[in-house]
């Protein structure tokens, strides 16, 4: 009878820790999801992070154009005549008087 008497608590003690073990494991296994989930919205994101990045630069690239056309066909634009004229771009004088839809660029 004394044999068996040190042998329950340590049963016990083994029981709680297989209950721990799987606790871990059930948790471990939900961030190990969490985690793919998360790298999976990081990779969207990045995909759409380069996606305007290289809309953005397009842009830059057509008002770059814009203003270097206004230039050529208002010189005294070009020559600093007033700030306002310089950089009226969509101004009534301006070969660019229509709205430009920058959907058609991309």
């Amino acid at each position: 009878a004394q044999a068996t008497t040190p042998r329950r608590p340590l049963l016990a003690e083994v029981d709680q820790l297989k209950n721990q073990s799987q606790q871990m494991n059930m948790v471990l296994g939900m961030t190990t999801q969490n985690l793919v989930a998360l790298q999976a919205q990081n990779s969207v994101m990045q995909t759409q992070k380069m996606e305007l990045e290289s809309r953005l630069c397009a842009l830059g690239e057509i008002i770059c154009c814009m203003n270097s056309i206004t230039n050529t066909v208002n010189p005294t634009a070009a020559m600093g005549a007033t700030a306002s004229s310089a950089y009226d771009v969509f101004g009534a004088g301006s070969a660019w008087s229509q709205p430009i839809d920058l959907y058609q660029c991309f």
